[in-house]
């Protein structure tokens, strides 16, 4: 089997197990399941990628767009600039997954402390208008 049909099985197998997400190096790759899973998107799996980042422990947890916003938001505390790149085809679920991202990243501003939230969210939402045009 090739590199590309393992990673093709490995996609698909985690998706038929309702897991959209898959590493591949430090990318996370996100299939689509056409339906909402609530059990993935809960307040203590947003705080235990936080604080997985924070211990350096994330190669522990499963896969999760949460560890991208995540290595962000600590990359940003170090004061190191930023970008989040979601890319995919019509129907792939982009703005899904940047709205996932956003509320991540506004969860992650108020465990700081909260003052940048409102700020925060206004601001990654304009990003987030900008990139659909």
């Amino acid at each position: 089997m090739d590199a590309f049909s393992g990673i093709l099985y490995n996609l698909r197998k985690r998706h038929s197990n309702s897991l959209p997400y898959t590493y591949t190096g430090k990318i996370v790759i996100a299939v689509n399941p056409y339906r909402w899973l609530p059990e993935l998107y809960e307040r203590e799996t947003q705080a235990t990628y936080v604080d997985a980042v924070e211990s350096d422990v994330k190669d522990s947890l499963a896969p999760h767009v949460y560890s991208v916003s995540a290595i962000a938001m600590a990359e940003l505390k170090k004061g190191k600039g930023q970008s989040i790149l979601v890319s995919g085809e019509s129907g792939a679920g982009k703005t899904e997954t940047v709205k996932i991202l956003i509320s991540h990243l506004a969860f992650i501003s108020s465990e700081m402390g909260g003052g940048e939230v409102l700020q925060v969210g206004i601001y990654l939402f304009q990003k987030l208008l900008l990139s659909e045009e």
